[in-house]
């Protein structure tokens, strides 16, 4: 069982309570008649987490090798917070002439460890995703996090204006 980076005893007992409240606050949500997509059904200290897609009745497998990537799953998986409801649907669809069952292009600028893309590319499964990612190990993980899905990579980072950059990663 290999763990995240930098887990605690203090981490893992306090990921445990987390990780209970997290089911609460689900069912909490289902018996409200919410009907969240998703439930993340392993524990926060394990470096690779299991989310159940309840609307496709699939398992997807994720790596999060830090705290901040199983922050941003939960962020993104469990808050929801890039969730599109059909209101908005709606608007972009009559605005843009587009529908969830169309081939279109997702830009995720900042890729990071593919998390947000896996996430689009559920909502939008005819969707092509192009990640932008200048770190090699992000985008190691990314390619894996999205195994199967309609993604381009891409080496790089995004600016106002054309220049070089170099990165350093302090770790």
């Amino acid at each position: 069982m290999r763990l995240i980076e930098g887990r605690s005893i203090l981490g893992f007992s306090k990921q445990i309570v987390h990780t209970l409240i997290r089911y609460f606050y689900f069912v909490l949500k289902t018996a409200r008649k919410q009907k969240p997509r998703f439930l993340i059904i392993s524990f926060g200290i394990m470096r690779t987490q299991y989310i159940l897609d309840l609307e496709n009745f699939n398992l997807i497998k994720v790596t999060t090798p830090t705290i901040q990537d199983f922050r941003s799953l939960l962020h993104i998986f469990h808050f929801e917070f890039y969730r599109i409801d059909n209101s908005w649907k709606t608007i972009i669809e009559k605005t843009h002439g587009i529908s969830n069952s169309q081939e279109i292009t997702i830009l995720d600028l900042g890729a990071n460890i593919g998390i947000s893309a896996l996430y689009f590319s559920l909502i939008f499964p005819k969707a092509t995703i192009v990640l932008v990612e200048i770190s090699q190990r992000n985008m190691t993980l990314a390619k894996e996090n999205t195994l199967g899905r309609h993604c381009v990579y891409l080496y790089g980072a995004i600016s106002n204006k054309k220049t070089r950059a170099n990165l350093i990663d302090l770790g």
